[in-house]
């Protein structure tokens, strides 16, 4: 696996020492629970029906491992936070964020999870048991981010959940863990108007991607309104961007720049202008091409070649249709069945029921590089 700048030296160090986590409670922590959250500074907007589900789901005791599933951009971290947050007070240990999104090797999982947790040098035995042992008896929650880039370290949760009973892991991934005992939730984009029955301007305020797009425009320019003049093309920016959460703030940066109708008209080349996120967010996330690239790099080079084939269809394909493309001649032979399935697994691929009909496969047009 490729390791990043940085990494050698992490795991040099890891290597040198072992870490043990403390018996006892750890400084400031007293009898009540510790809650290692980063705090939002924005508000949650269009995930109320997610929000109870998952309280629901984390509130059942067969439900100890629980994977938020979606395309980069889609909003998990934000999900997975809020609802971490909601839910604190009933881990009598509290919750625990840790963020692994800067790994690049699955083996320092381990070491970064109690280090979060608060580990010093000390001890003889594996790492791995350390954090059992110290866990073993912790009602607490572990929230772990962006595992989608580590994820040959998920066979490790499942005996930590072994060892540990009252202990809940919630993961964020763009790929499923695919371990016994994960239950999955997968992250749609937010609600978009439709355009063929467009709401009235007070209405269509609270449509979720609207919503988000106006939050965010008014962050950048306080005096920006939806009136009765630009709410359909802001209906129209919303639905072009898929719903996409970091599309439509992305998107809305730009309100300074572009006014929404000369903004519509460029997002035909949306990758060109994308960009400009926060200074505060990982490369990652700061402009649409890097969250595809990011996740495109995780894939295998079958995977990619299938993803740049899928690109062509306007409106989604039948599976008839992807093995046509693919088992054209001089086309290289993959397996299609299985290529489709991990793209479905990764969440670079959505899938249409339609009844009595073939399924159609098709990509956010979001996600199209142009």
């Amino acid at each position: 696996m490729k390791m990043r700048a940085g990494d050698g030296a992490v795991r040099s160090n890891m290597q040198r020492y072992i870490y043990a986590l403390p018996s006892r409670p750890a400084p400031g922590m007293g009898d009540a629970p510790t809650h290692h959250l980063p705090v939002s500074l924005t508000p949650l907007l269009g995930r109320e029906h997610e929000l109870a589900q998952l309280s629901t789901l984390l509130q059942r005791p067969e439900v100890r491992l629980l994977t938020l599933l979606g395309k980069g951009g889609v909003g998990k971290t934000r999900l997975g936070l809020e609802i971490a947050n909601a839910l604190a007070a009933d881990f009598a240990d509290g919750v625990c964020f840790v963020q692994l999104a800067p790994l690049s090797d699955s083996e320092l999982v381990i070491a970064t999870i109690t280090q979060t947790l608060g580990l010093w040098e000390a001890g003889v035995r594996p790492l791995a048991e350390q954090l059992q042992a110290y866990l073993r008896e912790q009602h607490l929650l572990l929230l772990l981010d962006n595992f989608e880039q580590v994820i040959a370290a998920a066979p490790y949760l499942v005996d930590l959940l072994a060892f540990c009973p009252h202990l809940t892991i919630l993961v964020t991934s763009r790929a499923a863990l695919r371990i016994h005992g994960e239950y999955e939730f997968t992250v749609h984009p937010l609600a978009v108007p439709d355009l063929k029955r467009l709401p009235a301007s007070e209405a269509l305020a609270q449509v979720a991607a609207v919503a988000l797009f106006l939050e965010r425009a008014q962050a950048i320019q306080p005096d920006f309104v939806l009136t009765q003049a630009n709410s359909r093309t802001i209906a129209e920016i919303c639905v072009a961007l898929d719903g996409l959460p970091l599309a439509i703030e992305l998107a809305a940066a730009r309100i300074k720049l572009l006014p929404p109708q000369a903004l519509l008209k460029r997002l035909s080349q949306r990758l060109e202008v994308l960009t400009g996120g926060a200074r505060n967010l990982p490369a990652r996330q700061q402009t649409l091409r890097n969250t595809i690239r990011w996740s495109y790099d995780l894939l295998s080079q079958q995977e990619q070649r299938l993803f740049r084939w899928l690109s062509i269809f306007v409106g989604g394909s039948t599976l008839q249709a992807v093995e046509a493309i693919c088992n054209a001649p001089g086309n290289v032979q993959v397996p299609v069945l299985d290529e489709v399935a991990s793209l479905l697994d990764k969440n670079l691929l959505q899938q249409t029921e339609r009844e009595a009909e073939n399924p159609l496969y098709w990509l956010l047009s979001a996600s199209v590089q142009n």
